[in-house]
């Protein structure tokens, strides 16, 4: 991607078209007060309002800064400019003022003052703040506001992060949230955990715990994350618990949605991210990105991103004499096209390549002490995906629709030392190359977001082939050693909806209906085949009741499943003629009742409590043999207790304080031929963690505002493997993250420091599985880091 190129059409198209913050759209004579047949799909608002502009004639002007990041409900019908525009920015923290025959401004609203005693004639007069806007949750498929989502739901908006965020990988974003886990082998290699549900520290080809969507297209199936950089993505959100009914399979912890920035029509944007960072006892790294938004003609629009970065490495390798070995090299581009091909219809076309070159694993051996190991090769790894879909959303007599269609391919390269195999000195190498393919649609139909009944009903279809080739031998030319192929289809229908009993209390009730089929295949070294299949249909229920003590406050009881599929595991029972075997289906359902609370006087104060029991049945678990090969087992079944909880309390305008806290105990019942240990519960996910955070914005001109971060974050005990020799603690660390930054609307500059106190907890216990039986073997946290960095948008 050439990112130059594309700073400098961004620069050329600022100054050429001279954006000031003020959208004008051509109009017709037209009255306001005129009667319309308006029809305007659920959306962005800034969309929304260049759409009413077109049908109604008139103009629209003023403060644009945050129309973007904000959702629009479906209007349709015979209505005035006026009452469209009340609809529109209901709820929002905007409001309109006429300045003309057929011109209006957008504004922000002010909050009426409360009733008190009037203030002395010196008493200065400050104006409230706005309102926060309302916080839509898109992955719930109906675009429910947040405070009428009956379940366990996190929206980080992004927008107007600080650079630390937008530069940050999706796994750096996690990190902050103490509901999640991953494992730490590096970046695109890791698993995903949320609420505890953890199968295994190993990659094997079992689905993910997961459900990784990148808008309404699926990132992944058997894959790891890919760790997809943050840039122009206006948010994220993460859904608690099992979405078996909405999502299908997979989804056992939770689901993960990144929401793309869209082309925006009729519009010139472009950004810019730059930052440098300085590694304690490591080498120095970088980020660059660039972004420009092009306008062709009136209903068309690109959008492209380019961006390269490096993390630094900082372990060294005594034996080779190699230092900072672990470095990490990334390269991407996104594309996205959109296509207004008629009124409240529109097309997106998407493009995304990201590519992850590891040098070497960033594991230590705790006996050598330091950041430092010894090994005979180096142990890379790469991880690229690419891919491409198609998104029509559209709206029919009130109702949404979204089509959506995509491709990915994820590509796995590892070597890792095999010598602990040879009976010589001989150096050994293992790799193993994945290839897999994954195929997904979905086609579904929903209410109004103002709609009483509130409903979504659809199809999919998903598709995945997930290919596996090893080699051992000499690690410049090793011999085959074995491959597979599993492929899962699944097709499904599924709806939910959510009727209100009375005012204050509603019932939600849903199903998937899944038919899905597996056929694996393996060819071995000695020539043998195997090509076992299965098929099954599955029906994965959901119901809930909230209730709504006042307009403050909701209380609420879910129950929810989720299942994976069957595959093929290669076991390594011999090195050279492995033996192959069949891994059955699991499922999990869990049962959890919570309350969000939102108050706005006479203090921001916002509170979630979620507690939650899971039962997890047929276990599937990647697993390390004797030798150190991987293997893939039905473990056994667990009961998974816990309680998640966070709070945020803003005094005044300026602070935020905020904390939250996540706490579980899991009971781990091993299958007869497992000889579990003496740990009776899952591995990789701490008993408990935790993050406190304070916010301080201090305005010091009109333009610019200083703001301040700094966190607290404990990441609990927990072990690696469920197999008694692979009892290995980690965890039980506290880390200090804090940012300074100074800010205007369109620039920021700032510096961040992470691990401040440079703290060296183990936060992985795993990294080459051929040795990590004979030494142990650690992850450490990455050492004390200094990031400066700087954005702008133009």
């Amino acid at each position: 991607m050439n990112r130059p190129l594309i700073l400098l059409l961004a620069r050329s198209a600022a100054m050429g078209f001279g954006l000031a913050g003020v959208f004008a759209l051509p109009i017709e004579v037209a009255s306001a007060q005129s009667q319309h047949r308006i029809s305007i799909p659920a959306g962005t608002l800034d969309a929304a309002l260049r759409s009413l502009a077109r049908q109604t004639g008139i103009s629209v002007g003023g403060t644009i800064q945050g129309l973007r990041q904000i959702r629009t409900p479906t209007i349709e019908g015979e209505m005035s400019a006026e009452a469209a525009l009340r609809l529109l920015l209901r709820g929002t923290g905007f409001t309109f003022r006429r300045s003309g025959n057929r011109t209006y401004r957008i504004e922000r609203r002010l909050l009426p003052q409360r009733s008190a005693p009037p203030p002395s004639p010196s008493a200065q007069q400050t104006p409230p703040p706005a309102p926060a806007r309302p916080i839509i949750v898109t992955a719930s498929k109906r675009e429910l506001y947040f405070s009428d989502y009956a379940g366990g739901a996190t929206v980080i908006e992004l927008d107007d992060a600080l650079p630390g965020i937008q530069l940050s990988s999706l796994e750096g974003l996690l990190s902050s949230l103490p509901i999640t886990a991953s494992t730490n082998l590096g970046s695109g290699r890791n698993k995903l955990f949320i609420r505890g549900i953890a199968d295994s520290s190993f990659n094997g080809p079992t689905q993910s715990t997961v459900g990784l969507y990148y808008g309404d297209l699926r990132l992944i199936y058997s894959a790891p994350n890919p760790d997809l950089r943050l840039y122009d993505i206006d948010r994220v959100e993460l859904l608690e618990g099992p979405q078996g009914t909405l999502y299908g399979a997979g989804a056992l912890g939770g689901v993960i949605r990144l929401s793309p920035s869209r082309a925006a029509l009729g519009e010139w944007e472009g950004a810019a991210w730059a930052s440098g960072t300085v590694t304690e006892g490591g080498e120095p790294g970088y980020d660059l990105a660039g972004m420009v938004n092009v306008p062709v003609g009136d209903r068309i629009a690109a959008r492209v991103l380019g961006y390269s970065g490096r993390l630094g490495g900082y372990v060294d390798d005594l034996q080779r004499g190699l230092g900072d070995i672990n470095r990490t090299e990334i390269e991407g581009w996104r594309a996205t096209i959109r296509v207004e091909i008629a009124e409240g219809w529109t097309i997106d076309l998407d493009g995304v390549q990201q590519m992850l070159d590891t040098l070497d694993g960033q594991y230590v051996d705790a006996d050598i002490g330091g950041l430092n190991r010894r090994s005979a090769i180096a142990q890379p790894f790469d991880s690229d995906i690419s891919g491409a879909g198609i998104t029509i959303t559209g709206a029919i007599n009130g109702l949404s629709l979204i089509s959506a269609t995509g491709v990915f391919r994820s590509d796995l390269d590892t070597i890792f030392d095999a010598s602990a195999l040879s009976d010589t000195d001989e150096i050994l190498g293992f790799e193993e190359e994945r290839r897999i393919d994954l195929v997904s649609h979905e086609t579904r139909i929903a209410s109004g977001r103002e709609a009483s009944f509130s409903w979504v009903i659809g199809g999919s279809l998903v598709r995945n082939i997930d290919r596996r080739f090893q080699f051992l031998g000499d690690p410049d030319d090793p011999d085959p050693r074995a491959e597979t192929r599993n492929e899962t289809t699944e097709i499904a229908v599924f709806g939910e909806g959510t009727l209100p009993l009375t005012p204050r209390l509603s019932a939600t009730a849903g199903t998937r209906i899944v038919y899905s089929e597996s056929f694996s295949e393996a060819l071995l070294a000695d020539g043998s085949e195997i090509d076992p299949q299965a098929s099954s249909t599955r029906v994965l229920p959901t119901a809930g009741l909230s209730w709504r003590p006042n307009d403050d406050a909701m209380v609420y009881g879910r129950y929810q499943r989720g299942y994976r599929a069957s595959g093929l595991s290669i076991d390594g029972v011999d090195t050279m003629t492995p033996t192959v075997s069949r891994f059955e289906p699991d499922s999990l359902q869990t049962i959890e009742l919570g309350t969000h609370v939102t108050v706005s006087q006479p203090m921001s104060v916002e509170l979630s409590v979620i507690g939650f029991f899971t039962n997890w049945d047929g276990i599937q678990a990647d697993l390390i043999g004797d030798q150190g090969f991987s293997l893939t087992r039905n473990i056994g079944s667990a009961r998974v207790y816990g309680i998640t909880a966070s709070a945020s309390v803003q005094p005044v305008e300026q602070l935020r304080i905020s904390g939250a806290f996540f706490a579980n105990q899991t009971h781990f019942d091993a299958a007869t031929d497992l000889d579990a240990g003496e740990e009776e519960r899952l591995p990789n996910v701490a008993e408990f963690g935790a993050r406190a955070s304070v916010e301080l914005t201090i305005p010091i001109s009109d333009a610019w505002r200083f703001e301040a971060v700094t966190a607290l974050d404990y990441t609990g005990e927990s072990f690696l493997g469920v197999d008694p020799t692979l009892e290995f603690a980690q965890g039980g660390y506290f880390e200090v993250d804090a940012t300074i930054a100074l800010r205007s609307d369109d620039w920021t500059l700032s510096i961040e420091g992470s691990n401040l106190s440079n703290v060296r907890g183990n936060s992985f216990a795993f990294g080459n599985p051929f040795a990590v039986r004979d030494a142990q073997q650690t992850t450490p946290v990455r050492p004390r880091e200094i990031r400066f960095s700087s954005t702008v948008q133009f």
